[in-house]
């Protein structure tokens, strides 16, 4: 513990422990309550702000208890705030590789790292590296032997240089700091020692923590944080809190934030992008907390705090796609939803104590199910695009139809129709951005909703419950989802886990050959070998006649169903699994001479698997030899990539009085487990003039296999 002078930067040798005796009492209590608690790690942290140079001076003393399952003689540390010290570091390689160069060409002010001056135990200086290919993580080396079940006292004396927010939306700007993962801590150890760089993923894997602070900063900010905080004295604040995942401390000029107090948890926020009244604002979380409870458990945390940069980093799509200008969802409705969306995700890493990069698919896809069951609850017949859709014109689109829960499967389709899904198993670091923090989640939902189809909610309930407990600031000895699972569903589930969740194959299930008795419906399912069970609707005029499951053994089987007067037969009707093609997935029972009725539209729409849909789009364009020409395309050309695609334009033009044109139609077929990704080919034709009353034609086919 150190001395603290206001704005002025401490030398690390007049680093001292506190005189005052109040604080001492208050450790050494500290420190017995948490020893009676046993296994949690315990900081004690003492932290003077410099604004000027925008450094911490920092002494920490860490009481580390070794629940590993072996004696340790040195501990691995996480010192993510030097991750900025160097643009060859694994973060800065993380943002070359996400086409970022903010950070590879900034001035070196704008970077920051951790200047280590002591490290002690016992009062004897510890020997200490720096990891050669991660300089974010550290090796200390102890004198004397760490035995399991035991504590062991470790002092540091280091300053920190902050970074600036721009790159992560941590550190410092004009308007104060906002600090995270910026301690050293110590690595996890669970059958060895669990080493993560900083990749800007915020997903730090620490072992529950208590945590005693006390910080000193210039008198024009305030203090806030996950923590309970405390003002002793101008500019001198206590910060405190038990079974931590992590420490976020902000500190800003006043009256940003707005404090909610839901039953015995405290809500610390400044997401106010959305103004509405502090009242509504109250009941909504109040609704939004009783869910959580409802459907995860109780938190055992007195205090959030819920940021916008945290929103940002893990935003609502759907919104922020849409201009600032564009608003067309009522500001109650989007300020509940950002709130969810970040309060969720909140509530699970603050409680779930598990590794966060592996096997973490369903850690980090639970905030995504929560807020789909939340929308059907709260908002069942929310649209995708809001009240655009009730414009005329526009509410003829496809688009304007879907309800606002489609885009889980938008979502996951737009990766995987240009087949760059990721397994859900594969380790969050190796997942591409959009898979990360995108698709994988939306699949997770997606796939937790079609247990709920084919089981049912309860179990489905009680199993994310019993996971969730299990978690609760302790490392499961065992996979409590899936057993839960298996022991309330009177089906196999196999399928889900080794299929689902473990494989990265694209589902796309067909219907044809479909044939019509008085008493039956027979027809086959095309399913590419999946061994998913597919669910059957039978569709008449005014609803559902019922759904029908069958599991398919081969990758052609037939199936047959009672007649109920269907006029449809179709495949995956409300679209829980989370296939890249739908379009294939109905029959109508009836002979017609078209198969899907004609829907045609300007400009382009969301894919319509009822109908077979042509663009239409003018063009108009100047040549010398055609004059001024007015064209009209006419294209399949949707939101999400086709498998087959074409586009025709026929053109006239006023100055040679003349038709010409062009056209081409191209196809793709995707490849898995090959050692080509794609291939691509097709043919495209061009008429037009070069000279008067004179014309070229032209005609090419290409292929390329990749």
């Amino acid at each position: 513990m150190v001395h603290f002078k206001k704005n002025v930067v401490l030398l690390i040798s007049n680093f001292q422990p506190l005189k005052n005796s109040r604080y001492i009492i208050l450790s050494i209590l500290l420190l017995a309550v948490g020893l009676l608690k046993g296994q949690n790690n315990h900081l004690y942290v003492q932290v003077t702000v410099d604004s000027v140079y925008q450094t911490l001076k920092v002494y920490q003393k860490l009481n580390y208890f070794n629940n590993s399952d072996r004696d340790l003689h040195q501990l691995y540390f996480h010192d993510w705030n030097h991750a900025y010290s160097d643009k060859n570091s694994n973060l800065g390689k993380r943002f070359i590789e996400n086409y970022n160069q903010k950070f590879y060409f900034t001035s070196v002010k704008n970077r920051g790292y951790t200047k280590i001056d002591s490290i002690r135990s016992n009062g004897e200086n510890l020997t200490w590296k720096r990891e050669k290919n991660a300089i974010d993580q550290l090796a200390v080396l102890f004198n004397q032997t760490i035995l399991q079940e035991s504590y062991t006292d470790i002092e540091f004396w280091y300053t920190l240089k902050l970074p600036h927010k721009k790159f992560t939306g941590y550190g410092y700007d004009k308007n104060g700091y906002h600090l995270k993962n910026w301690l050293i801590v110590p690595a996890v150890y669970d059958q060895g020692w669990q080493l993560m760089s900083n990749l800007d993923m915020n997903d730090q894997y620490l072992q529950p923590a208590d945590f005693n602070v006390i910080i000193n900063i210039p008198s024009q900010f305030e203090v806030h944080s996950n923590l309970q905080v405390e003002n002793e004295s101008p500019g001198l604040y206590r910060l405190s809190g038990k079974s931590l995942m992590d420490f976020e401390l902000i500190l800003n000029k006043p009256h940003t934030f707005q404090t909610f107090s839901i039953d015995s948890l405290e809500i610390d926020t400044d997401l106010d992008k959305i103004s509405i009244e502090k009242e509504l604002k109250n009941n909504l979380l109040q609704r939004q907390v009783t869910f959580l409870k409802e459907n995860l458990g109780d938190n055992l945390h007195p205090k959030f705090l819920i940021t916008q940069t945290q929103y940002d980093k893990n935003p609502l799509y759907g919104f922020n796609q849409l201009p600032g200008f564009l608003r067309p969802f009522p500001d109650s409705f989007e300020w509940d939803l950002r709130m969810f969306q970040t309060l969720s995700k909140v509530y699970v890493d603050q409680n779930i104590f598990s590794n966060t990069r592996k096997n973490a698919w369903l850690r980090e896809g639970l905030p995504h199910y929560l807020m789909l069951k939340y929308l059907e609850t709260y908002y069942p017949d929310q649209k995708l695009i809001g009240n655009i859709s009730n414009i005329w014109g526009i509410k003829t689109y496809y688009i304007s139809k879907m309800n606002f829960t489609d885009r889980y499967l938008l979502g996951y389709q737009y990766v995987a129709r240009k087949n760059i899904d990721q397994s859900l198993v594969i380790p969050t670091d190796s997942l591409t951005n959009y898979n990360r923090s995108v698709a994988n989640p939306f699949k997770t939902a997606l796939g937790l909703k079609y247990l709920e189809a084919y089981t049912d909610y309860e179990t489905v309930k009680q199993s994310v419950k019993d996971y969730f407990k299990a978690n609760t600031m302790q490392k499961a000895k065992e996979d409590v989802f899936k057993n839960t699972l298996y022991s309330l569903a009177t089906k196999k589930l196999d399928w889900f886990f080794d299929e689902y969740v473990n494989s990265d194959t694209d589902f796309d299930f067909t219907i044809h050959d479909l044939h019509k008795t008085k008493d039956s419906i027979r027809f086959s399912v095309k399913n590419g070998n999946s061994q998913l069970p597919i669910p059957i609707y039978g569709i008449r005029q005014n609803g559902l006649t019922g759904v029908y499951w069958f599991q398919s053994k081969d990758s052609l089987q037939t199936f047959q169903i009672p007649n109920q007067n269907e006029k449809q037969v179709m495949i995956n009707y409300k679209g829980i699994i989370p296939e890249i093609n739908l379009k294939n997935n109905w029959k109508k029972t009836e002979n017609h001479l078209f198969g899907k009725p004609l829907s045609i539209r300007w400009l382009s729409d969301a894919e319509d698997p009822y109908h077979t849909q042509i663009f239409v789009e003018p063009n108009i364009y100047y040549n010398y030899y055609d004059g001024f020409t007015i064209a009209n395309i006419f294209s399949n050309r949707t939101i999400l990539k086709q498998k087959v695609e074409y586009r025709f334009a026929p053109s006239y033009g006023f100055k040679s009085n003349s038709l010409s044109g062009s056209f081409y139609i191209k196809y793709v077929k995707y490849f898995r487990d090959s050692k080509f990704n794609n291939f691509y080919g097709g043919i495209s034709g061009n008429y037009f003039h070069y000279k008067p009353e004179l014309t070229y034609t032209a005609f090419s086919t290409y292929g390329q296999l990749i």
